[in-house]
C-alpha cells in the first residue's frame, strides 16, 4: 500500500468523521468538496503516470471521498421529512438522548431515522466502490 492509498483513506475518515459530528455550512461542505476534488485530481493524475493501463488502483481510492460527500447530499434530502433540518449519525446514543454533536438544537433528540442515516453513510460508499472495483476488474 502506498503512501497515496494510506492519505486517501484517512482523508475519507476524516470527512466521514467531520460529517457525522457536527451541522455544516456552505462553506465547511465547500471545504470538503475541494478536498475531494484535489484527492480526485491526484489520483487521476497517478492513474495516468505511475500505473499500468489495467492497474485502476488510484482512481477509485480517489473516488471515495467524493463519493462520501454525493452520499451525504442525497440520503440527507432524502430523509429530511423524517431526519429534519439536522442530519444526524449517533455513534453511542440511545434513540431518544439527546444529541452530542456541535451546532444541533438543544431539544434535538436521537431518532430511528438517525440510525438509518448512519448506515447509509457507512455502507452505500462502499458498496459503490466495491462494486466499482469489481467492474474494473471484470474488464
Amino acid at each position: 500500500m502506498t503512501i497515496f492509498n494510506i492519505l486517501l483513506i484517512l482523508t475519507s475518515a476524516y470527512i466521514y468523521v467531520d460529517l457525522s459530528s457536527k451541522v455544516h455550512d456552505k462553506i465547511s461542505k465547500r471545504k470538503l468538496f475541494v478536498i475531494a476534488i484535489i484527492f480526485l485530481t491526484i489520483g487521476i493524475i497517478f492513474e495516468i503516470f505511475l500505473t499500468k493501463p489495467k492497474n485502476f488502483n488510484y482512481i477509485t481510492l480517489s473516488f471515495l471521498p467524493l463519493i462520501q460527500l454525493i452520499c451525504f447530499e442525497l440520503s440527507s434530502k432524502l430523509l429530511k421529512p423524517f431526519i429534519g433540518k439536522y442530519p444526524y449519525m449517533p455513534f453511542r446514543e440511545k434513540i431518544g438522548a439527546k444529541v452530542m454533536g456541535n451546532g444541533f438544537p438543544k431539544n434535538r433528540r436521537v431518532k430511528y431515522s438517525d440510525y438509518l442515516f448512519m448506515f447509509i453513510q457507512l455502507f452505500i460508499p462502499l458498496i459503490t466502490i466495491i462494486i466499482i472495483i469489481a467492474q474494473i476488474n471484470k474488464i
